[in-house]
């Protein structure tokens, strides 16, 4: 009986795993929540309630702002579960690319929702010029590191999402007269958006499925492999 029981005792932790993930996440959470509301002097009900009950706002306030959290979100969602889960030498490189646009999407959905870098950021003495700066770098080493990679994406929609979300940031940096800013600035940048969201389902979907072998001529798994 005891060897069976010390037999027993590996698989015991595996299997403990995701319920602890749960609880820890779930703790990280609620305490920063009220950390953040003690330094900012906020009460519960305000960090805990939707925004439109707290203030008796119309539930559509900030309609097309939510929309754009969940595309990024859900890009980034689909980028880092394809990394995770796709298999096989062919893709690897691929999943890597995925790995890493995943990552900085997310960071991107955590400075859209939390104004990062036209509130908080500033708020510590971190300029809203450097956090552009920050993403430009970043998306330059990706740029550098995963090129064969991201020409062997549709380039289209590549070309599309970076012209959009230029045009955005441009028109937040310069803020020129006589436009509506709204309207042009969040407009330009959910159009670069959802560019970005379709080039990662597409990108993903490779990774994922063309793992032993290319699926197809327009497939991007298949360019790498015509590459080398």
């Amino acid at each position: 009986m005891p060897a069976a029981d010390d037999r027993s005792r590996p698989r015991a932790l595996p299997q403990a795993l995701p319920y602890l993930a749960v609880l820890i996440l779930s703790v990280v959470l609620i305490g920063s929540t009220l950390a953040i509301g003690a330094r900012l002097d906020l009460t519960t009900s305000q960090l805990m309630r939707d925004p439109a009950t707290t203030f008796m706002a119309s539930p559509f306030i900030g309609f097309l702002s939510q929309i754009g959290i969940f595309v990024w979100a859900g890009t980034a969602a689909i980028a880092l579960f394809a990394a995770a889960s796709g298999v096989g030498p062919a893709t690897r490189r691929l999943r890597a690319l995925l790995a890493a646009t995943g990552t900085l999407t997310l960071v991107l959905a955590l400075d859209d929702l939390f104004l990062l870098h036209e509130a908080v950021l500033p708020m510590i003495g971190i300029p809203e010029l450097v956090t552009f700066a920050g993403y430009g770098v970043a998306c330059a080493a990706i740029a550098l590191g995963f090129w064969r990679e991201i020409l062997a994406c549709r380039r289209g929609l590549l070309l599309m999402a970076g012209l959009f979300l230029g045009a955005s940031v441009g028109l937040d940096l310069i803020d020129p007269a006589g436009i509506d800013p709204y309207l042009w600035e969040d407009g330009a940048k959910l159009v670069g958006l959802v560019a970005w969201f379709v080039l990662h389902v597409d990108a993903a979907r490779h990774a994922v499925r063309c793992g032993g072998e290319p699926c197809g001529a327009g497939c991007p798994v298949a360019r790498l492999v015509a590459r080398r």
